[in-house]
């Protein structure tokens, strides 16, 4: 990545008005979009290997439920994508549904479907907040314009890589320090919100009201 995407008079208009020292970056500068694509009939020949698709991801929490135990030569032929530890996966089939993931240790070197886009982030964004700013207001309202009048809705290749995220500077570099703090912040959160919703047995939409709450006051 160049300096230059980040010098002061380069500042990219977003959705909203950000806290000073925020600014807003374009997604394709601060990660690598889909960087392995694989046969998995040739890399798992024989045996099984495990499959995460869109139906595998719970909508707005991000949470990965019943992935799929796939024979090699039965791939289904979105089965195309190579995921690592740290990658996030931005549903890019009806994306408002929030069905976005970071992928955790256990699901490294596993396949997901082409439905994704892959997000491997670069030094410039710590990778769960990369993940988190994927369900904020922000991002929310880019999905809705970009689905705007679309037969199909999903975001391609090119609306992937122009998404914009907010991001927060210190002496005009980003700071993962502060991106890790408000990870924290949230996550903090998240486990107080889990702990409510299993007690009282709330419904999805519950959830999604309540993770909606957290990620706007954040961002």
């Amino acid at each position: 990545m160049t300096a230059k995407l980040f010098k002061e008079e380069e500042t990219l208009k977003g959705p909203y008005e950000l806290p000073e020292g925020w600014r807003w970056v374009r997604l394709g500068e601060i990660a690598e979009i889909n960087p392995e694509s694989v046969n998995p009939e040739e890399m798992f020949e024989g045996e099984y290997f495990t499959y995460i698709d869109i139906n595998s991801v719970e909508n707005y929490s991000g949470r990965i439920m019943n992935p799929k135990l796939i024979e090699s030569s039965k791939t289904p032929s979105r089965a195309r994508r190579l995921i690592r530890e740290g990658d996030v996966l931005l549903s890019t089939v009806r994306p408002y549904l929030m069905a976005h993931t970071y992928i955790e240790a256990k699901y490294g070197g596993c396949i997901c479907s082409t439905g994704f886009a892959v997000l491997r982030a670069t030094d410039n964004i710590y990778p769960k907040f990369l993940w988190l700013s994927l369900f904020s207001k922000g991002l929310l309202k880019q999905y809705e314009r970009f689905m705007m009048g679309a037969s199909y809705p999903a975001l391609n290749n090119k609306q992937v890589e122009t998404l914009l995220i907010p991001l927060p500077f210190k002496d005009s570099k980003p700071d993962l320090e502060k991106q890790k703090q408000i990870v924290e912040r949230i996550e903090a959160l998240f486990s107080k919100i889990d702990q409510a919703v299993k007690f009282r047995q709330r419904a999805l939409e519950e959830t999604k009201k309540l993770f909606e709450s957290v990620l706007n006051k954040i961002f």
